[in-house]
């Protein structure tokens, strides 16, 4: 992670997009900093798919190397993907 620091006054002060975000934070309350940047809500499109995918095909991966653990979860999602386009 790159962190940039800047020297004011005699001591090392962070600046960038996560402590600006930070400094943002604490001078709001939590409620209003979490609606106005959207966190805490899901997305609907992916949890969706996600929670389809694993309700027909399972949770598990059968295989034991890496590299095919990938390839088996890109092949349920490939046939989740043409089940839902034949329907």
């Amino acid at each position: 992670m790159i962190q940039h620091i800047r020297w004011e006054k005699g001591r090392a002060e962070n600046v960038g997009p996560r402590p600006r975000e930070v400094r943002n934070y604490k001078k709001k309350k939590y409620k209003q900093w979490a609606k106005e940047k959207g966190y805490g809500y899901r997305w609907p499109a992916s949890e969706g798919i996600f929670s389809a995918v694993k309700r027909m095909f399972g949770e598990e991966i059968m295989s034991n190397k890496k590299r095919n653990m990938y390839h088996e979860a890109k092949l349920k999602f490939w046939t989740y993907q043409q089940l839902r386009d034949y329907t």
